[in-house]
């Protein structure tokens, strides 16, 4: 039995992250808009992409897991202006609550807050 809780501690961080994450907001014109973060770990670094329907693909960067915190960088490019952010989250079961910080650009103009909610689990 202690044995089973040790294997349980040392699960890898990949069980709990890799999927497809998504948030729905406000768009605009009233309608709501769908992000999907699909997240994998490749060697124990934190890749993926973001995915700004219907038409916008991002691909996560210096992306990092550990424990239950999760953080990467991100840069956008839309209308020919690039935007970077830095997301710095904390997972809690299936929703992973961010904060966004700019770090340059002309897209959000403060730290904000977002939580995705967990889709699709990593196929087996």
């Amino acid at each position: 039995m202690a044995l089973a809780a040790v294997a349980a501690l040392a699960a890898p961080d990949e069980d709990l992250v890799s999927g497809e994450w998504e948030v729905k907001t406000a768009a605009a014109d009233g309608s709501l808009a769908r992000t999907i973060f699909d997240f994998y770990l490749d060697g124990g670094e934190l890749k993926g992409s973001v995915l700004a329907y219907p038409e916008y693909e991002y691909p996560i960067r210096d992306g990092k897991v550990s424990g239950d915190k999760i953080s990467f960088s991100l840069e956008q490019v839309v209308g020919g202006r690039t935007s970077s952010y830095f997301y710095v989250g904390k997972l809690r079961g299936d929703t992973i609550e961010f904060e966004i910080a700019p770090l340059s650009g002309h897209g959000i103009p403060r730290r904000e807050k977002l939580t995705v909610r967990r889709v699709k689990p990593a196929a087996p």
